[in-house]
């Protein structure tokens, strides 16, 4: 099988700082290389790439410098990756996440012969962007790459046109049913975590990692830090525009609060084992990578408003014991009774902070739900299950050319 992926950065295959739907689209092309099919990543707008990285071929999309500013998207950028796509001549083109640069993949892959496979990194990529939301200290042409008018083309030429949308939950496919579109599950991927190094547990009682902007909850965190002076925090990530100085100083400059700054991934990642719980305060991820990251190290997570599947309980005391035997077989979602992998506040601020409080205090609970986690990752995320459902998704359309378009 010939896959081909465009992401704005090649640093997930090098181990550097990206986040998680960039990790994401790392690890699955290197996992399909490891299974013998041959991977493209296409980044657009460097020109300086290496040519290839962990057995995957790394194309530029296009050179930055050509074209009239403020027109050049459409009269060169655009076009160009295309072009690039449609030589690439994969049986398959894979994006994940919002981007504007989706349709272009699609139109690509119709004209290829070839799967485009839209791939969903949160439940707002279902849903129209407002402008405010998408920056607005940022330039106009900032708000109209990433604002309300982006999100429109996104999902009336991107995912209406897809040969497959990609969803993460059960929630996340039952929209894409209702609004019509042609859409599967399949799982993100976590790599086997690296055994833990020996050595004094110096983990935070709470480690919270990402971006520190508004979609990302950044006030949330703030609300944490603030109430809980007696609570150990770790933050990981890097600084954004979109968030009220005064706000982020209420975070990193917390007595309380030890910042990490952005971190290589696997650094970041390192962190997350000797912490006590992790905190995911945004109000909009459907399924954070960070989650999954968490689950793979035993770390629990305490959530604002994301509830994938209902792998987290919304009551303290529906923590169950460790059963081994209760997770649900391979390729089914797991239920309620089979995971409460953690806790979810069901977006009440004031409920994440009586969950984090309880959750610290029940050494117990929290041991059987990172022990949960564990296996839950384990039996639905490895490479293996999940590079064998693309094989087979990619296998399915192929053999139906009407799905591929002309």
């Amino acid at each position: 099988m010939k896959f081909c992926a465009v992401c704005v950065t090649a640093d997930g295959l090098g181990g550097g700082t990206t986040g998680g739907a960039e990790n994401q689209v790392a690890l699955l092309l290197s996992h399909l290389v490891s299974r013998g099919h041959e991977a493209t990543l296409v980044v657009p707008g460097l020109a300086d790439l290496p040519s290839m990285r962990q057995g995957v071929r790394i194309l530029s999309g296009w050179d930055p410098q050509p074209g009239v500013r403020g027109l050049r998207a459409f009269t060169y950028r655009l076009p160009r990756l295309r072009q690039v796509l449609r030589e690439v001549a994969a049986d398959a083109y894979y994006v994940r996440g919002f981007s504007f640069f989706a349709p272009s993949l699609v139109s690509a892959a119709r004209s290829a012969r070839g799967a485009s496979l839209l791939a969903l990194a949160s439940d707002a990529d279902l849903r129209l962007r407002r402008d405010a939301l998408a920056g607005d200290r940022g330039s106009l042409y900032d708000r109209l790459r990433n604002g309300r008018t982006a999100s429109l083309y996104y999902q009336r030429r991107g995912l209406s046109r897809a040969t497959r949308v990609i969803a993460q939950t059960t929630g996340q496919l039952e929209e894409c049913g209702r609004l019509g579109l042609s859409a599967v599950r399949i799982a993100g991927i976590v790599e086997e975590p690296p055994p833990p190094v020996a050595g004094p547990d110096d983990g935070a009682d709470v480690i919270w990692v990402g971006s520190l902007d508004r979609w990302k909850g950044v006030d949330a965190l703030a609300g944490l830090v603030a109430a809980l002076p007696e609570v150990r925090f770790e933050v990981v990530g890097p600084r954004r525009h979109n968030v009220a100085a005064t706000t982020l100083d209420r975070v990193l400059r917390a007595a309380n609060v030890r910042y990490l700054g952005e971190l290589p991934h696997a650094a970041a990642w390192a962190r997350m084992r000797p912490a006590r719980l992790l905190a995911n305060t945004s109000p909009l991820e459907g399924f954070s990578n960070n989650m999954l990251e968490a689950w793979a190290v035993g770390t629990p997570v305490v959530s604002l408003a994301a509830n994938p599947d209902e792998l987290l309980a919304a009551n303290p005391d529906d923590l169950p014991p460790q059963d081994p035997d209760d997770l649900p077989p391979a390729g089914r979602s797991p239920g309620r009774r089979s995971a409460a992998l953690g806790l979810c506040a069901g977006g009440s601020p004031a409920a994440l902070l009586d969950m984090v409080r309880r959750l610290l205090d029940d050494e117990e609970g929290r041991r059987a739900a990172g022990r949960r986690a564990i296996d839950y990752v384990r039996s639905f995320h490895s490479p293996a299950a999940v590079c064998r459902s693309f094989e087979e998704l990619v296998g399915i359309v192929q053999a139906a050319p009407g799905d591929l378009g002309s």
